[in-house]
């Protein structure tokens, strides 16, 4: 367990330098990244913290993973990777990228969650992609992490919308490195700044229930 709990409020102040200026973000330096302390075998991200270019085309942040990164990773002790200033690229879509190059040093023996943000839909609470060529041991990764959820009485889909099929999105990058890797997928309704306390409140204990383990399996 956790040795200490993280709240929404800790959640929604986590994400005011995000959300600043309609989500461009205000940190000086636009990738944030955090140490693992505790455990290292497990390095989370959020590509889409902040508004973002892909192509040519402004598209816009995945509001509340940015905030919900910063905060996992340092309860739980483990690496976090966040585009935290909006740049003219995008992290999970661009092959060449300073977010990937941040994640270079966190290779060895880690498993990488890819936190993202979708519209509310199918009456879905998560959605959780496994990539182009999952591995046996990202199949266990998203198999844990679903179950976890699902046991919170959240609605969990594996693999049907969102399965991180572009070859540059941060779980194909790990995967062609030999890491376990999953893209979690978490709809409005579940985390800030449209979610409701008590759903947002099951998610973020959910996750550092589930996290807060010595390996993923």
């Amino acid at each position: 367990m956790p040795s200490s709990r993280k709240t929404v409020a800790d959640w929604v102040a986590a994400e005011k330098d995000f959300e600043v200026n309609s989500y461009d973000g205000r940190l000086s330096s636009p990738i944030e990244v955090i140490r693992d302390s505790t455990r290292p075998w497990l390095v989370l991200t959020a590509p889409h913290a902040v508004n973002h270019w892909r192509k040519g085309v402004l598209k816009v942040a995945d509001r509340g993973t940015g905030g919900l990164v910063r905060i996992l990773s340092y309860e739980l002790g483990c690496a976090g990777v966040i585009n935290a200033k909006q740049v003219y690229s995008d992290p999970a879509y661009d092959y060449e990228h300073a977010f990937k190059d941040a994640l270079e040093q966190f290779e060895a023996g880690a498993v990488l969650i890819d936190f993202h943000g979708m519209m509310d839909q199918r009456d879905l609470d998560v959605e959780i992609g496994l990539g182009l060529f999952p591995t046996v041991d990202s199949q266990k990764l998203a198999t844990y992490l679903g179950s976890k959820l699902e046991e919170a009485d959240l609605r969990v889909a594996h693999n049907e919308r969102y399965v991180s099929p572009n070859p540059g999105s941060i779980t194909n990058w790990a995967l062609a490195r030999d890491l376990p890797a999953i893209q979690v997928e978490m709809a409005a309704r579940v985390r800030p700044p449209l979610g409701s306390e008590v759903a947002c409140a099951i998610v973020l204990a959910t996750l550092q229930d589930a996290l807060a383990v010595g390996s993923a399996g």
